[in-house]
C-alpha cells in the first residue's frame, strides 16, 4: 500500500509540477501558440445542445442539468471506450461486471443490466430490446469519429420516451465533411492491449462520406478468464439533394468474440457477438423557421454462447444456452417550427418494433420440454410528443413537453415536464424543473422462462428466472432546482444541480425467489416484480476552468442519499447501491516543448451493487497521459502514452473483479 501511494503521489507530482509552472514559463519560454480567449470569444463558444428538448438551445436555456463532453475532454482522458468517458460526469459510476463489459450506472439502484438510461448515437437508440441498457462493449462505434456527447442528468421522457428514466446520453459523430483523408490508429500496451483504427473520407459535389475500420481487444481482468477481441466496420454519408434537403446514411457491424468465465459451472466459453445497424434521416426545410424530419433504422444483435459440461453425480450433464437475437425497427418523423418571435415547437410521432428470442432464455427449444410454440415475442410502440419553448420575458424562458407512449408490454403512459430558466444576470441562470418518466418492462423481464435441462440419471428441468407479464411500468417523478453560469472574465463555467427524485413500482429480481422442489439443482428460481420503491436525494456539481491559454481544469462531485424498500433486500444494501460520494477531475495542460499532458482522477465511496454486485470498498484511481503532437510532410499526427491505475489496485461491482495497473502506446497519423 505504501508502494502504491507512493507511486500515486510521484506521478502527480510529475504532472501538477509542469501544470502550475506553466504561467511562470510563459515569460522566460517560448510556449507553443494556442487560440488567445476574448470576452467574446468566451460568450460565443456557449455550447448549443440538441439533446434536451429536440430544438437546438444555448446549455444555459436548457431544461436540464446537462454535461457536454467535447473532443478535448475525448482525446485528453485517455479512455480507451466510450463507457469510461463518463466518469467525467457528475453522479456517473463506472464499473466492469468483467474486463470487457462495463457497467455505466446514475444514481445507483442497478444490476450489471443498467437498464433506466437511454442510449442515444446520432438519435438512434442503443437500447437493447432484449435486457435494456446498452452493450457498450459492442457497439460500432469508434472514439475518433465523435465529435461530442450530450449527457442529461435526469429524467427525458418527454424527448425520448420510455427508458429515459434516470438519464440520457447522446453520441453525436463527426459530419463526414469533417472527416476527409485518411486516419491511422494503433494502439499497443500491456495485458494484451491491441487496438487498430483505419478511416477513409471524401468528397463529391453534393455529398461527403467516411468509412470506419476498427478492432479492440485486450486480456481483460487477471484474475477473470475474460479475454476479447471486437472488429468494427462503419460508414457514413451526408448529402445535399437539393437547397432544401439533405439526406444522412449510416450503417455499421460490430463483430468478435469475448471470453465467458461461468462461476457456478466452473467453466469457460466463448461469446460469440455480432450487431448492426442500418440509419437513414432525410430533414426538408419547408422555411426559414420550420423544418420536418423523417428517421428510420433497424438494429440487430446476435449472441451465440453454449455451456456443454459435466457435473460431477448428482447432476451430470448440463447444456446450458444462453443463445439470443433481438431486433429493432425505429420510424419517426418530426415537426420543428416558429410559433411566433416568442415561440417555438417541436412535435411528431413514431413507431417502434422490437422482437427476441433464444431457445432457453424464451423456453423455445423442444429441449427444454416446453409446451408453448412461440419462438419469438414482441413488444410493438406507438409514442406522440411535443415540446414548446416559450420566452415569456427576455430574462425568462419555459419548456412544456410531453410524450404519450403505448405498448404491447404495458399500459398507456403519459410523461410530462416543465421546466422555467431564469437568467438572473446575462451569464447566470437558474432553471426549476419538474418532471415524470415511465420505464417500460424489457422482454426479458416480461416473458422470459430461463430453463436448462440437466442430463441425468436422473433427468430434471432447472429453472433460472422467469418473466412476469403482470408487470407495471416503473415511474419516477423528479423535482430539480440548478444554477449555471458562464463567468466570462474568470473562464469558468460553473453547473449546480440539487434534486429529489421518487420512484415507485421498480422492477426486480434479486431475493425474489420462488420455491420450485422438482429442481433438484437448487430446488428455486427468481421471478421479476415491481418491488422497490426509493427516494433520491442529492447535490451534484460540475465545474470547468481554463485558467490560462494552456490549461484546462473538469472538476465534478456529487452527493447524493437513498431511502429504498424492498420485501427481499436490506435497506442497508439498497442505499449503497449508488456511492454516496463521487469526484472526478480531468486536468489537461500544453507543456514547454509542444507536449500535451493530462491527468484523470475518479474517487468512488463503498457501495453494493445489485445482481452480480458485491460490496467494495470506497477506491481511488488515476490516469496519467503525455501526448506529442508532429508533422511529417503534409501528415499531421501525435504519438501518446497513457498510465492507467498509477494509484494501485482496486475492486470495482465484483470482489473478483481486481483493476491493475497498465499501460499503452498510441500513434495516429492523419492525412488530408
Amino acid at each position: 500500500m505504501n508502494t502504491s501511494r507512493h507511486r500515486f503521489a510521484f506521478f502527480t507530482a510529475l504532472f501538477l509540477a509542469p501544470v502550475f509552472s506553466v504561467t511562470v514559463l510563459a515569460d522566460t519560454v517560448q510556449l507553443p501558440e494556442l487560440p488567445s480567449f476574448t470576452d467574446d470569444d468566451f460568450l460565443s463558444g456557449i455550447p448549443v445542445v440538441l439533446t434536451a428538448t429536440r430544438l437546438a438551445q444555448p446549455l444555459s436555456e436548457a431544461p436540464a442539468a446537462m454535461t457536454v463532453i467535447d473532443r478535448e475532454m475525448i482525446n485528453a482522458s485517455g479512455a480507451r471506450d466510450v463507457a469510461h468517458l463518463f466518469r467525467l460526469v457528475p453522479g456517473f459510476m463506472v464499473s466492469q461486471d468483467n474486463g470487457h463489459m462495463p457497467i455505466v450506472a446514475y444514481h445507483g439502484l442497478t444490476s450489471e443490466y443498467v437498464n433506466r438510461l437511454q442510449v442515444l448515437v446520432d438519435g438512434r437508440s442503443v437500447y437493447s430490446p432484449l435486457f435494456g441498457g446498452a452493450d457498450w462493449s459492442n457497439l460500432p462505434l469508434v472514439l475518433d469519429d465523435i465529435e461530442r456527447i450530450e449527457v442529461i442528468r435526469g429524467p427525458n421522457a418527454a424527448s425520448y420516451g420510455s427508458n429515459s428514466f434516470l438519464s440520457v446520453i447522446n453520441i453525436i459523430t463527426r459530419h463526414a465533411s469533417e472527416t476527409t483523408g485518411q486516419f491511422f490508429r494503433a494502439t499497443r500496451g500491456s495485458n494484451g492491449i491491441k487496438n487498430g483504427v483505419y478511416r477513409f473520407g471524401d468528397s463529391t459535389q453534393n455529398a461527403d462520406y467516411r468509412l470506419t475500420l476498427a478492432s479492440h481487444g485486450d486480456s481483460g481482468l487477471v484474475t477473470r478468464a475474460d479475454d476479447h477481441r471486437i472488429h468494427n466496420l462503419r460508414g457514413r454519408a451526408d448529402m445535399q439533394l437539393s437547397e432544401r434537403d439533405t439526406l444522412l446514411l449510416q450503417t455499421g457491424i460490430s463483430k468478435g468474440m469475448r471470453e465467458i468465465d461461468s462461476m457456478s459451472l466452473n467453466a469457460v466459453e466463448d461469446r460469440k457477438i455480432l450487431m448492426q445497424f442500418e440509419q437513414v434521416r432525410w430533414q426538408h426545410q419547408i422555411g426559414a423557421n420550420d423544418a420536418l424530419s423523417v428517421q428510420f433504422f433497424h438494429t440487430l444483435e446476435d449472441t451465440d454462447e453454449v455451456f456443454d459440461v459435466t457435473i460431477q453425480p448428482p447432476l451430470g450433464r448440463i447444456i446450458r444456452n444462453a443463445s439470443n437475437r433481438a431486433e429493432r425497427f425505429d420510424l419517426e418523423v418530426q415537426h420543428t417550427l416558429q410559433l411566433s418571435p416568442q415561440a417555438r415547437l417541436v412535435w411528431g410521432g413514431g413507431l417502434r418494433q422490437d422482437s427476441a428470442q433464444g431457445p432457453q432464455i424464451f423456453n423455445t427449444n423442444p429441449a427444454t420440454m416446453q409446451t408453448g410454440n412461440n419462438r419469438k415475442f414482441y413488444n410493438k410502440v406507438f409514442r406522440s410528443f411535443a415540446n414548446i419553448e416559450t420566452r415569456l420575458r427576455t430574462d425568462l424562458t419555459l419548456n412544456t413537453g410531453a410524450m404519450l407512449e403505448k405498448s404491447t408490454l404495458a399500459a398507456t403512459a403519459l410523461s410530462p415536464r416543465i421546466g422555467a430558466n431564469y437568467f438572473i444576470t446575462p451569464q447566470q441562470s437558474v432553471r426549476l424543473i419538474y418532471s415524470q418518466a415511465t420505464r417500460t418492462p424489457s422482454l426479458n423481464e416480461a416473458r422470459s422462462n430461463y430453463r436448462i435441462p440437466v442430463e441425468g440419471p436422473p433427468s430434471f428441468i432447472t429453472t433460472v428466472w422467469v418473466g412476469n407479464p403482470q408487470l407495471k411500468v416503473e415511474k419516477i417523478t423528479s423535482y430539480e432546482l440548478g444554477y449555471h453560469a458562464n463567468l466570462n472574465r474568470q473562464r469558468t463555467v460553473l453547473d449546480i444541480k440539487a434534486y429529489h427524485e421518487h420512484l415507485r413500482d421498480l422492477i426486480t429480481v434479486e431475493g425474489n425467489s420462488v420455491s420450485d422442489p422438482s429442481d433438484l439443482l437448487d430446488r428455486k428460481h427468481f421471478v421479476y416484480d415491481n418491488l422497490t420503491d426509493a427516494d433520491i436525494t442529492g447535490l451534484e456539481i460540475a465545474l470547468d476552468i481554463r485558467p490560462t491559454r494552456h490549461t484546462r481544469f473538469v472538476l465534478s462531485h456529487s452527493s447524493n442519499k437513498i431511502k429504498s424498500t424492498n420485501p427481499n433486500i436490506s435497506s442497508a444494501k439498497l442505499a449503497q447501491s449508488s456511492p454516496k460520494h463521487i469526484t472526478s477531475l480531468l486536468a489537461i495542460a500544453r507543456l514547454p516543448g509542444g507536449f500535451n499532458s493530462s491527468i484523470s482522477y475518479y474517487s468512488v465511496s463503498k457501495s453494493n451493487g445489485l445482481g452480480s454486485g458485491d460490496g467494495v470498498k470506497r477506491y481511488k484511481t488515476a490516469n496519467l497521459r503525455l501526448a506529442y503532437p508532429f508533422t511529417w510532410g503534409s501528415a499531421r499526427g501525435e504519438i501518446s502514452w497513457v498510465y492507467e491505475n498509477l494509484g494501485g489496485d482496486y475492486k470495482n461491482w465484483r470482489q473478483d473483479n481486481t483493476m491493475t495497473a497498465q499501460h499503452y502506446v498510441s500513434i495516429f497519423l492523419y492525412l488530408d
